[in-house]
């Protein structure tokens, strides 16, 4: 009930599920805008390390819609105490084993970020990871330099001047 302290927070915990913290900085928690109950999705960043086996620098959003359990070791939002508002150090995620297993070996290899959700939004769309390649735009198949060769190349059948700079670059 409102109010009411409970004695043993991990009655709370939904069968099947497990609670995982995460720690997290003012950059990779969502700045202080998540409450308990919220839903986020988790995101995934790992610089290349060969030895590990990390070929390139990554970023994937793993884990889809999970709900944040508690922010530091309350289920109360922050800043509801005498302090005023304070950031979360740890936020706490409800999780299965798998996802849980997925988060605690994604935290030891890169860092992990929680991205807020829209409580009404439940898709996990699949987002490609991206690469640092991604970001220069290298093989970017949409990128509007593209898009404006191919326009220019219909004028290079017709032989106009713009045409034959296109050529010469």
């Amino acid at each position: 009930n409102p109010g009411e302290k409970s004695a043993d927070p991990t009655q709370q915990i939904t069968k099947g599920f497990r609670i995982v913290p995460i720690s997290v900085r003012a950059d990779t928690g969502a700045a202080g805008l998540l409450r308990p109950g919220d839903r986020v999705d988790v995101q995934w960043y790992v610089a290349r390390n060969p030895q590990l086996g990390v070929q390139e620098t990554v970023t994937k959003t793993i884990l889809h819609n999970v709900r944040v359990f508690a922010l530091d070791q309350t289920g109360a939002p922050p800043g509801t105490g005498d302090g005023g508002p304070t950031l979360a150090k740890t936020i706490s995620l409800l999780l299965t084993p798998k996802q849980a297993n997925k988060v605690q070996l994604a935290s030891k290899v890169g860092e992990v970020s929680l991205i807020p959700r829209h409580p009404d939004d439940p898709s996990a769309e699949e987002v490609a990871r991206v690469t640092f390649d991604d970001l220069l735009g290298a093989g970017e198949k949409g990128s509007r330099f593209r898009e404006q060769r191919v326009e220019d190349t219909s004028e290079t059948a017709q032989g106009g001047m713009l045409a034959s700079l296109m050529d010469k670059m």
